[in-house]
């Protein structure tokens, strides 16, 4: 195989790639690149048996071929080098040599044969999503998405796609956020079928697709990602790049029994003071000290503030916030970071508290009136407080 890359193109092409490069494995193979040079056009893949990226990147094949090079040698061997081309030549034996400039690197590759076996990155079920709501809908609830939960379920998004509407619900037991978007979602079934699809996508799928969605949400002729959903797999195809990842095979939370009740007791207040406050009272729910465990924050709802306040074994602190409050006299704690990382997930400038009781999840979503791109609802459990 000999290729000459653009040393710019190809810097640019390999960077997605090396988020689905494992670097802890036994297999040699799956820490490479899969590279399939054909016509004028170089195939680059990576696989860690849970999620992939393909890109196609443009070369001069001289030579084509089908090999495996390791992914964190190639990617800082052309980001060292200075020349303005990237040649890469593999011989019979699969000895690599890398020139550019006045440089000149050796490797060996492995056989693209070994390359563990890939999904079908097409299916019939497929539909069109815009990249800049997607993007909203991931940030809005990610933050609650469990990392290493029993429940396999947890640790993924749920997705719910219909023919008007994207949702999408994260949960790790202490935290729930369930957010939802009107949508005219373009169908591209093949097989007649109509929308109606539910699927959860594993967290670190997420924070990766995050980084490849345009995050543009006003104007025309907006960026979309196509999506193909297999049994085992969904695909996030763009124009030059496509992301793959399992799905986790396994049953949702009923979470919209989790967040029903009857909520008796309303605040209304502003969302970044509250946010303040809290991150204010940071300073001592997250002071470390040895023997201790972080403590909680406590709100009190009761008259025309919302009292904020918190103490631990080196100092305390108390802090107040207007709100609008109907309901019992009521003191409730809660994980501050939680609490922080929910508030800041909502887009409302006003939010409304509801609770039904001090050992009850409390609900948070954005005021009466509040205007925003995304339908938005979020829950805290509450931690039981010790004097």
């Amino acid at each position: 195989m000999r290729i000459i890359f653009n040393r710019s193109t190809v810097i640019a092409a390999v960077a997605p790639l090396m988020c689905a490069s494992s670097t802890k494995n036994t297999l040699p193979a799956i820490e490479g690149i899969l590279m399939r040079a054909e016509g004028e056009v170089v195939e680059m893949t990576t696989f860690d048996l849970e999620k992939g990226v393909r890109v196609h990147c443009e070369a001069q094949v001289l030579e084509e071929g089908y090999v495996i090079l390791n992914a964190q040698k190639f990617n800082a061997i052309i980001r060292a080098m200075g020349g303005d081309e990237v040649e890469v030549i593999v011989d019979k034996n699969l000895g690599t040599t890398i020139l550019s400039g006045s440089s000149s690197y050796q490797m060996q590759a492995m056989r693209g044969e070994d390359f563990p076996g890939l999904p079908l990155l097409e299916s019939e079920r497929s539909f069109m999503l815009p990249e800049g709501i997607l993007r909203a809908l991931i940030g809005q609830t990610s933050f609650a998405v469990a990392s290493n939960d029993q429940r396999a379920a947890l640790n993924g998004a749920f997705f719910q796609v219909t023919e008007g509407q994207l949702l999408l619900v994260g949960c790790d037991s202490f935290r729930l956020a369930r957010c939802s978007a009107a949508l005219d979602i373009e169908n591209k079934c093949t097989d007649d079928r109509a929308l109606d699809f539910s699927f959860i996508v594993p967290g670190k799928t997420l924070a990766e697709l995050t980084r490849f969605l345009d995050g543009d949400v006003e104007g025309e002729d907006l960026p979309q990602v196509r999506c193909y959903l297999t049994r085992k797999h969904i695909i996030f195809r763009f124009p030059t790049m496509t992301l793959f990842s399992r799905i986790i095979d396994s049953e949702y939370l009923d979470y919209n029994r989790v967040i029903s009740g009857t909520d008796s007791n309303h605040a209304t207040v502003d969302r970044a003071a509250l946010l303040g406050a809290l991150e204010r009272a940071t300073l001592v729910t997250e002071e470390k000290v040895v023997g201790q465990v972080r403590s909680w924050v406590k709100l009190s709802f009761g008259g025309p503030k919302v009292e904020v306040s918190s103490i631990s074994a080196t100092g305390k602190i108390y802090d107040e916030v207007d709100a609008a409050y109907t309901g019992d006299n009521i003191e409730i704690g809660f994980n501050n970071r939680y609490l922080i990382d929910t508030l800041r997930a909502c887009t409302a400038d006003r939010v409304t508290l509801s609770l039904t009781s001090p050992l009850m999840r409390m609900i948070i979503r954005p005021a009466e009136g509040e205007e925003t791109l995304t339908e938005q609802l979020f829950m805290v459990v509450p931690v039981r407080m010790r004097d």
